[in-house]
């Protein structure tokens, strides 16, 4: 779980003006997380995602853009193996 202390240090924003706005993000990444299958909780390779997702969030709040390739092919490859690391490989069993 991100905590608004860790989103702020990877956003290097020290400053309280953003933080109710931080909050929602890391509240909008952990569903965003939860939707696609991940499990969320104590998972350090999530937390990255997490931070990825927000700070693409607060640095672009435009309504009109789309999500740059690298960081949509990061959160994407990381969120998939989380997916489906639970489900194991069906060639180990023999």
């Amino acid at each position: 779980m991100i905590t608004l202390k860790q989103a702020k240090e990877y956003l290097r924003v020290d400053f309280k003006d953003d933080d109710v706005f931080i909050k929602k993000l890391i509240q909008a990444s952990k569903k965003y997380i939860q939707n696609t299958g991940a499990d969320y909780k104590n998972n350090e390779l999530v937390d990255i995602a997490g931070l990825l997702l927000i700070q693409h969030w607060y640095y672009n709040r435009t309504i009109m853009g789309r999500v740059p390739k690298n960081v949509a092919h990061g959160i994407d490859a990381i969120l998939f193996q989380e997916r489906y690391k639970e489900q194991g490989d069906p060639d180990a069993s023999g």
